[in-house]
């Protein structure tokens, strides 16, 4: 039985949504028929190829192999990376592939010009399937117009894709200041007093090895 695990993807304008996939069991063929089990994603495998580095179109991938495939598909939400395609459309298949990414940072993007809204929205699209920690969802600022609120992993992750928006899409972009979330937490020391309201964020525990830091600090 066919399983394999999508690693990474692109979408190209004139193939549709170009997945790297890696075979863990059976073979997959040209013309055949799968499924993306995540996204309930049925379609038929236009292309078949390894790397040569260059993309090479070959005939079948069999178990333990790397490449890509060729979907077809130009619904860019089809696609995800940590999904399994698999012969059979049956959830209980699926491949333990990547977790699902938690944003710590948020931030709306916007473009300076609202006749981009449309351009801006296909290129954070096509920058979401190589990019699976990003998350985004419609937003709308009278002042600023339609744009995304958008989740990231962190301030660098936030450079990054403005760098790649700017650069790969050639967008002119507004991006409003990061913030996190926070939670509240309610406290009712007793029935006489009013509740105090404590707010908690997003924090980390971690060792530190002394003697690393000491190590680092004479060799700066």
């Amino acid at each position: 039985m066919l399983k394999c695990l999508i690693f990474d993807s692109f979408y190209d304008k004139h193939k549709g949504v170009i997945c790297y996939v890696r075979v863990f069991s059976g073979s997959i063929r040209h013309s055949m028929i799968v499924f993306c089990l995540a996204t309930q994603t049925k379609f038929e495998i236009q292309e078949i190829g390894v790397f040569t580095p260059e993309m090479q179109a070959i005939n079948y991938l069999n178990s333990g192999e790397v490449g890509y495939i060729v979907t077809g598909l130009k619904t860019l939400d089809s696609v995800k990376v940590g999904d399994t395609i698999c012969s059979q459309n049956n959830i209980n298949l699926l491949l333990p592939g990547y977790e699902t990414a938690i944003p710590k940072v948020f931030a709306s993007i916007f473009t300076s010009s609202q006749d981009e809204y449309p351009k801006l929205r296909d290129s954070i699209q096509k920058l979401k399937l190589n990019d699976s920690a990003l998350i985004f969802e419609p937003e709308n600022i009278p002042a600023l117009g339609f744009g995304f609120r958008c989740g990231f992993l962190g301030l660098l992750h936030l450079d990054i894709v403005k760098e790649r928006l700017e650069r790969e899409f050639d967008l002119d972009l507004i991006i409003t200041t990061p913030s996190v979330e926070y939670k509240i937490r309610i406290k009712q020391l007793n029935t006489v007093d009013k509740p105090q309201a404590e707010i908690l964020e997003d924090h980390i525990s971690g060792t530190v090895n002394l003697k690393s830091v000491k190590k680092l600090l004479h060799d700066l």
